[in-house]
């Protein structure tokens, strides 16, 4: 008994040690900004450490959604090792690295779901001077709950309230000791067109009110949000040629829009209307959905996908519980709908998609045209989602976003 008790000192005394640790290693770093919200924390992530970057600012980083990455000093990135899955407490290795590194800002993508958690974040794990909160939708219901407010009222407990809160969305009004409510409207597409990829201006107006708050000035945080990299899982188009194999009823290449990050309908309509502008207009559209049994709630949801869009030729399930997934778009929409194999690889998927799409047509305007279609990739990106990206990455063309880039429009 006595032992017992001897080893639960021992172990109640290493852990107080270790959280005053984590503590002395938060408080080395002055800047501390915790991004969260339902859509675009990755990407506003990034941006508020690329504006820091450029001011000189030695800042680390690091996102969680789409492939956990630390992003250094000098914007170069490492993989997250989680060898026992993702945890709140890899925070404290992250706190350690920067304090080691003598960082002066600390830019965190939040990782909480539950309520318990997301005041864990904000008490302990990161403790920020500064939270940003990106929109609140309704996900992660069995975590959340299943309206709205309950989703406000779980981000509302990762925002410091001696601190300062960056936010488009009014609802999180008066929780933290100086609240800036930022206007969407401020950014045009003179700002957005200077990003290589179809950049949101919620996203970047964030990043813009964050980076002023802390001392930079636009046109310093423009340029180092300018020079960041995005995140895997941000809207990009690509255009891939099909070898003659893959070519089905007759296309010789797809274009593939990658918007598996955007798991819920409102956000994946947007990277919709974001990525039109990049494809040939006319082609036949295929969706591909990749469904991940432990968010097999956003379902229902995504099955009114087809009649908010229009033009949906074929529906391809990927990912777990394929035909279950397909039987349920085909109900809800009538659309033609397949199943992808479960080891299908990303040149097999397309090569299957080709074949059930519509044959191009002949004459008239398609006269001299490359015989094409479009794939949305949409639902869920971890998984079959994350290598077709990576796929696409590799082997595609991007669609270009800047004025100087190539353009899917163009011939």
């Amino acid at each position: 008994m006595q032992l017992v008790i001897f080893i639960g000192l021992v172990l109640l005394a290493a852990g107080v040690a270790e959280s005053a640790l984590h503590g002395r290693n938060l408080r080395a770093v002055p800047i501390r900004v915790l991004v969260n919200g339902t859509r675009g924390k990755s990407s506003v992530t990034r941006l508020v450490a690329g504006a820091l970057r450029e001011a000189g600012i030695a800042t680390i980083a690091k996102t969680t959604g789409s492939a956990a990455r630390v992003i250094f000093e000098d914007g170069t990135e490492a993989p997250v090792k989680r060898p026992f899955g993702a945890r709140l407490t890899e925070q404290k290795a992250l706190a350690r690295l920067a304090a080691a590194r003598k960082a002066r800002a600390l830019v965190v993508e939040g990782m909480a779901v539950r309520p318990e958690s997301q005041r864990a974040m904000r008490d302990h794990f990161v403790r920020p001077t500064m939270t940003v909160i990106t929109n609140a939708r309704v996900d992660h219901i069995e975590e959340m709950g299943p309206y709205l407010a309950d989703t406000v009222a779980a981000l509302s407990l990762s925002v410091p309230p001696g601190g300062t809160l960056v936010t488009a969305d009014r609802r999180f009004s008066g929780l933290a000791a100086k609240t800036l409510i930022v206007d969407p409207g401020t950014v045009g597409q003179k700002e957005l067109a200077r990003f290589g990829y179809p950049a949101f201006a919620e996203n970047v107006a964030l990043a813009l009110a964050a980076a002023a708050e802390l001392g930079v000035d636009a046109a310093t945080a423009l340029r180092g949000m300018e020079k960041a990299a995005p995140d895997i899982g941000v809207l990009r188009v690509f255009r891939l040629r099909l070898d003659h194999a893959a070519a089905g009823r007759g296309h010789g290449a797809a274009y593939f829009v990658a918007g598996f990050a955007a798991n819920d309908l409102e956000s994946t309509e947007m990277v919709w209307r974001e990525a039109l502008p990049l494809l040939p207009e006319g082609l036949p559209l295929a969706l591909l959905y990749n469904n991940r049994a432990d968010r097999e709630y956003r379902v229902p949801e995504f099955v009114r996908l087809p009649g908010r869009i229009g033009g949906v030729s074929l529906v391809a399930a990927a990912g777990e519980h394929r035909a279950k997934v397909a039987r349920k778009f085909a109900e809800a929409s009538g659309a033609a709908t397949m199943e992808l194999g479960k080891s299908a690889d990303p040149a097999d998927a397309l090569r299957g998609i080709a074949e059930r799409m519509p044959a191009p047509g002949r004459g008239g305007e398609s006269e001299g045209r490359e015989e094409a279609f479009v794939v949305f990739g949409v639902g869920n990106i971890h998984g079959f989602g994350l290598a077709m990206t990576e796929y696409c990455v590799e082997h595609g063309e991007p669609c270009g976003w800047k004025g100087e880039a190539q353009c899917c429009r163009k011939p």
